[in-house]
């Protein structure tokens, strides 16, 4: 599979191969800074994803080297518009970052440049960050009079309070370097290995079990503010629901036959 396609056609382009969705931003002329159209294509996709059995991973990144996304509107743009409708824009932003948030299958952000403004939002709820050792990241909106809502309550529980606040007050820009030591990525690489990578990473979690994967997904992301003993009940229930899968008692006769198990989400 080949992630980049060409920079032509729709401004979010959409494929699924092998149990591996790819969501590609595809304005690079301008960033990928995200359109109405965008925005609104991005949180039909979330849906789709969600009622797919066959997709089990998503990699979410730009279309082109060297790109992510840089946010929504031009500043020229949010200038010309009535207070009604840059909240208008808010709230598509809003909507569409919570359809992906909220997708039940591990995503992966490939960031292959910069990821601010609403940028760094796809950044933020995907569950794996792979970036480029030329990505940059940032919450540039105090410097423009703009609240970051979403970042600002996202950011804290990845890198700490702290430094959520050095990056939000000051609206500075990282490194990739940065950013790793931070926690705000997962892994850096060259910017010509990052997509071997990040699919590569992509191909060996859609091998792993689907029923499983989408279970640990549930558990984190629903218990990370929990009590330690509310968070354990939550995960047993789970475990309780998948010890009766087809998919568990694949594995464990796989296991014992000495082959890969043939996995099919049920």
């Amino acid at each position: 599979m080949t992630f980049f396609p060409p920079e032509t056609g729709p401004e979010v382009l959409f494929a699924v191969r092998d149990h591996v969705a790819t969501i590609s931003l595809n304005r690079p002329e301008d960033g990928n800074g995200l359109t109405s159209t965008m925005l609104a294509r991005l949180a039909e996709i979330a849906g789709e994803i969600g009622r797919s059995e066959e997709i089990r991973v998503v990699v979410l990144g730009g279309s082109a080297p060297g790109t992510f996304c840089t946010g929504s509107a031009r500043a020229g743009d949010r200038a010309a518009m009535t207070p009604e409708q840059r909240w208008e824009r808010t709230e598509q932003i809003l909507r569409a970052v919570a359809a992906l948030a909220a997708v039940p299958v591990p995503l992966i952000a490939m960031i292959d440049g910069p990821a601010i403004f609403a940028g760094l939002d796809l950044a933020l709820v995907s569950d794996i960050r792979y970036a480029s050792d030329w990505a940059t990241f940032g919450v540039p909106e105090v410097k423009t009079g703009v609240f970051a809502s979403a970042v600002a309550a996202r950011l804290p529980r990845l890198v700490g309070p702290g430094n959520a606040k050095l990056l939000m007050y000051s609206g500075a820009i990282i490194g990739a370097a940065e950013a790793l030591r931070l926690g705000l990525v997962e892994r850096v690489f060259a910017p010509e290995e990052l997509e071997r990578e990040t699919l590569r990473l992509a191909a060996e979690l859609a091998a792993n079990a689907p029923l499983a994967l989408r279970a640990l997904k549930t558990v984190v992301d629903e218990t990370d503010t929990l009590p330690l003993l509310r968070a354990l009940v939550r995960s047993d229930e789970l475990r309780h629901q998948l010890d009766y899968t087809e998919d568990y008692t694949e594995g464990l006769r796989a296991l014992a036959e000495g082959r890969r198990p043939e996995f099919r989400g049920r």
